[in-house]
């Protein structure tokens, strides 16, 4: 799960892991398991944007591993199911991608959008128990964003609390600020893991190299009593 503030660098955030999986290394991320897993395929499915900022991420993981921006990727795809009518609508359309395309890992940007009622405790628990059901069923890993009420680190709904309880991992970005510099940052923190910890990771978001943004890690914060 990953979660944060609205304008917070969410998706940002999926941009670098994404590209990474795909196999960059030059932006300050780099897939571990490249070698276990040879031939990466990955899905993005964008809930809630607009076409043109859905295209938005694709030129940015594009220009991030060096790919053409005006041939197709087969390793790579995308969907933008913002103009669905329901959130079951989104979630067919979501297992039917998964279905043609076999990928080994999905980003589903956002969560809130393939439920209903995120404060319908059935219908959240029967959304989670999907999400884990179809990741075992395919072999996959399947990553999904979710909003925090306004002014807390809550994810929203009874979809934050199921979602909490039974995901492998949970981070949470922030954005901030220098007043007097202008200078924004971003910090993705884990906030839960059953697996192997994280220090917290900075990155910003450049303009230099292209119009549309490219964020890069600027460095990983250890923990006072790390080695």
């Amino acid at each position: 799960g990953i979660t944060g503030q609205a304008g917070h660098g969410k998706t940002m955030t999926l941009t670098m892991l994404m590209a990474a999986y795909l196999g960059d290394t030059h932006h300050g991320m780099a897939y571990g398991l490249s070698d276990a897993r040879p031939n990466p395929h990955l899905l993005y499915v964008d809930t809630e944007m607009e076409p043109e900022n859905t295209m938005m991420v694709n030129l940015r993981v594009c220009a991030m591993l060096g790919w053409s921006f005006h041939e197709p990727h087969d390793e790579f795809k995308i969907m933008c199911l913002r103009d669905e009518v329901s959130a079951e609508s989104r979630w067919q359309k979501i297992l039917k991608a998964i279905y043609v395309y076999r990928p080994s890992v999905v980003f589903i940007d956002g969560m809130i959008d393939i439920v209903a009622d995120f404060n319908d405790n059935q219908q959240c628990q029967e959304l989670i128990f999907r999400l884990m059901k179809v990741a075992t069923d395919y072999d996959i890993s399947v990553w999904t964003v979710l909003h925090q009420n306004p002014g807390t680190t809550k994810m929203v709904g009874h979809a934050g609390s199921f979602l909490e309880r039974k995901a492998t991992d949970i981070f949470e970005t922030k954005k901030e600020k220098n007043r007097d510099t202008g200078d924004v940052t971003f910090t993705l923190m884990q906030g839960k893991a059953r697996g192997k910890d994280i220090p917290d990771i900075k990155f910003k978001v450049s303009d230099d190299i292209s119009k549309f943004g490219m964020p890069e890690v600027q460095s990983q914060q250890q923990d006072a009593d790390s080695p």
